[in-house]
């Protein structure tokens, strides 16, 4: 039984090493974005999704993912994370992480279209999440501004400060360890403003295309993203005192950072309004126009499951393989090959692979049952009828036969004082001995049978004779 076994486990690990061979994974299909994380909760709308971080059910450090588009450009957006304890209030000058969003975002492949902020001028954090701290990752998402622009726009904080952070995902990430990885934004344009005149106030502004600002220390990871946008951070101070920043990815970045496989446009537009500013470029590569769509440009991205480029999307820039019509986390099986094939009376096994990911998934095959034509298997030629074809029983015992003819059979029994038989091939001996033949005829006609002998055993022999056959009416 066990070198049975190890023979079929064998067998099936060989046939899969062989399917990998003939459905190699392809290299032009769609990587399968994982399922949501255990407990995340869906997020189907703009309704929900304003209720992270509003709504005791929806807390900063939750687990969401997206199940649809969503349309952001009916209304003004609030932040996910406002980053501090009152956005109406001014004098808010530290950041209030308690307000941060910590939690993990996971798009599924979807888009957030037509972000714009609600106008305030105390917006001190503007983008999709306003602050990002923790733990968080925020992953398998793309951001579509609306021509009205992301803007931060800071307006004397108090007489010392004023601070204004705009991202096209993040307005600032401070402190912790966090990813962003699978994300794209694209069109509008990222703007952040900050103004105060006090004499010896800091001003300062920060603008990227995806990220206004990294501080606090902690790690940024960034992996396969790309912008899309235009940047400008404009800052108003006394004389000499402020300072911009903006960059294409990151508009500034006071912390460690981990970028991998991220680009962006060379005719990106990133400016600042003064000479005090300071202009980061960030990204993997800063792509010039003469080298769109060659694959060649971006060394180590991963073009097989990660990217691609379709000259008539993105103006031949790279995209992610996620925007592909939003893929789910289903796998995409090839057809079901037959490893080892049915007989009459044993099952067979099929296999099939995912191209997507090589996930193997294998099944069994029923036994394909005996064909009746005159009691023989029209199929494997084996001779049908009742099984066992004699039968010996001592007195009062019983057994069942069996027959391996097709439809409905019919049991009878040619001396029934010996051995009876029900219409479920019960046969019971019910007399001390003698011989009885046990027949089953089907619709059509044909008959098998059973020749059963009954007898007693010793015990009985003994008790019939010796002591008890009076009483027990032997």
């Amino acid at each position: 039984m066990k070198k049975s076994v190890c023979s079929k486990i064998l067998s099936l690990a060989l046939v899969a090493v062989m399917l990998m061979v003939i459905f190699p994974l392809s290299k032009e299909t769609v990587a399968a974005i994982a399922a949501p994380e255990a407990g995340s909760i869906p997020i189907p709308d703009r309704a929900t999704l304003a209720k992270i971080g509003t709504d005791a059910s929806y807390p900063l450090n939750g687990k969401y993912h997206l199940t649809d588009n969503i349309d952001l450009s009916s209304a003004g957006w609030v932040p996910i994370g406002i980053g501090v304890t009152n956005q109406n209030v001014r004098n808010q000058n530290n950041r209030d992480t308690s307000k941060a969003f910590v939690g993990t975002f996971d798009g599924q492949g979807y888009t957030i279209n037509g972000l714009h902020l609600l106008e305030n001028s105390k917006r001190k954090y503007a983008g999709l999440f306003g602050l990002v701290s923790g733990f968080a990752t925020i992953k398998n998402v793309g951001v579509n501004i609306h021509p009205n622009g992301v803007t931060a726009r800071i307006a004397r904080d108090d007489a010392t400060q004023s601070y204004a952070y705009a991202g096209g995902l993040i307005g600032e990430v401070y402190a912790g360890t966090v990813k962003i990885e699978n994300c794209y934004v694209k069109g509008g344009k990222i703007y952040a403003y900050a103004s105060n005149l006090d004499i010896g106030a800091i001003v300062r502004s920060y603008a990227g295309g995806l990220i206004g600002n990294h501080d606090g220390g902690g790690t940024l990871e960034i992996n396969n993203c790309y912008v899309v946008n235009n940047v400008q951070a404009d800052a108003n101070g006394p004389a000499g005192t402020g300072a911009p920043r903006a960059g294409d990815l990151i508009g500034y970045r006071n912390g460690s950072s981990i970028l991998l496989g991220v680009y962006s446009p060379a005719t990106q537009t990133v400016s600042v309004n003064k000479e005090t500013g300071d202009i980061n470029y960030s990204s993997t590569f800063r792509i010039p126009a003469t080298q769109i769509g060659q694959k060649s440009s971006y060394g180590g991205f991963d073009f097989d499951r990660i990217w691609d480029i379709i000259t008539s999307q993105n103006d031949g820039y790279p995209i992610l393989r996620v925007e592909s019509g939003n893929p789910s986390s289903e796998h995409t099986y090839s057809n079901w090959t037959t490893i080892t094939f049915p007989t009459c009376t044993a099952t067979g096994t099929e296999i099939r692979v995912c191209t997507d990911c090589g996930e193997m998934e294998i099944r069994t095959i029923a036994a394909l049952g005996h064909t009746d034509a005159n009691w023989y298997c029209g199929r494997c030629g084996v001779r049908l009828g009742v099984s066992p074809t004699t039968l010996s029983l001592y007195y009062k015992a019983s057994a069942r036969l069996t027959i391996s003819a097709t439809g409905t059979v019919t049991w009878t029994s040619s001396n029934p004082t010996v051995a009876t038989v029900d219409q479920s091939g019960y046969v019971t001996a019910v007399g001390k001995s003698g011989a009885a033949i046990i027949t089953a005829i089907t619709l059509d006609g044909q008959s098998s049978t059973c020749l059963v002998n009954v007898s007693m055993n010793i015990f009985q022999w003994i008790v019939y004779y010796l002591f008890f056959g009076w009483l027990w009416g032997f």
